[in-house]
């Protein structure tokens, strides 16, 4: 439903005589069809147009009508209706609006991203079957706010700051450069799903994150951490196999330890044994020893 609405805004917007924008909307000069009208009543069920204009006829003002108002004779062709579209609407299903850098500036759909797009400046429709290299970029790019969200919750920070040392606060926001680079986070989710070391793990990336974060403002935070995804991926990769290696080998060192400890006081229990016996042995029996000894 939401792919019609957008390709009927296309349809009309691309129809005008004229595109200026004149506030926050545009305005110009069409010449209705029965197709246009039924194009023109979605619009106006979502908001996008009044549903009432004003028309020329031979270029002069004859009158105004409502869509449900319109008769064959409208559709003449020196008849031309003043319609309006709204220029910028930015919903959750879709968005209408000039290009990629107003749709990010919206932080709600950076953080949930709509998936039928029109952009007025270059009268552009983006949907799932576009395979246009922004837009998929675009729609993985809430996967990078889950991952800090993931991040801050477990430090009690919200969805936007994560504790390590210091608050790291971010603004999820972005420009159109941003989209030209690819994202890819299965390894550091295949890395939080790890059940061994879980806690460890949460710790070294909010502390990775922050190091890697911490010098930049905090409206470019998020835009960094795109364009620079696969330096974070690598850090935290080689500093979990630090800890992996490091935390083996305290592992088989304290094994070892304890397995050393538990040895030595066996051997010790053995003698305490051996010397509680002989101080249980009557006196007599223990001279007659000793003499037996001295004779021989």
């Amino acid at each position: 439903m939401k792919l019609n609405i957008l390709k009927a805004y296309a349809v009309v917007f691309a129809a005008l005589d004229v595109e200026e924008p004149q506030g926050d909307e545009f305005k110009g000069w069409l010449r209705l069809t029965p197709e246009l009208k039924g194009y023109l009543e979605l619009l106006a069920d979502e908001g996008l147009t009044s549903g009432s204009y004003d028309f020329n006829k031979d270029g002069k003002y004859a009158s105004s009508a409502n869509l449900s108002q319109l008769k064959p004779a409208h559709f003449e062709d020196n008849i031309r209706f003043n319609v309006e579209l709204t220029a910028k609407q930015i919903k959750a299903d879709y968005a209408v609006c000039s290009e990629w850098n107003e749709l990010l500036a919206n932080e709600l759909r950076v953080k949930s991203p709509v998936k039928y797009i029109f952009f007025t400046n270059t009268n552009t429709l983006l949907t799932p079957d576009s395979g246009d290299d922004k837009y998929v970029n675009y729609l993985n790019v809430h996967k990078v706010y889950e991952f800090v969200k993931e991040l801050a919750e477990s430090t009690e920070g919200g969805d936007s700051t994560i504790f390590y040392e210091r608050p790291l606060n971010f603004e999820f926001v972005l420009k159109e450069s941003d989209l030209t680079h690819s994202i890819d986070l299965d390894a550091l989710k295949k890395l939080l799903n790890k059940d061994l070391h879980k806690e460890a793990i949460t710790c070294l990336m909010c502390r990775e994150l922050v190091s890697f974060l911490k010098d930049n403002t905090l409206r470019k935070r998020f835009s960094y951490l795109i364009q620079h995804m696969d330096s974070l991926v690598s850090n935290v990769l080689l500093s979990y196999q630090s800890y992996v290696e490091n935390y083996t080998f305290d592992k088989v060192r304290k094994e070892y330890l304890e397995k050393r400890t538990e040895y030595v006081s066996k051997i010790h229990g053995v003698f305490d044994n051996i010397a509680t016996k002989l101080l249980s042995l009557p006196a007599g029996g223990y001279l007659v020893c000793n003499y037996s000894n001295k004779g021989n």
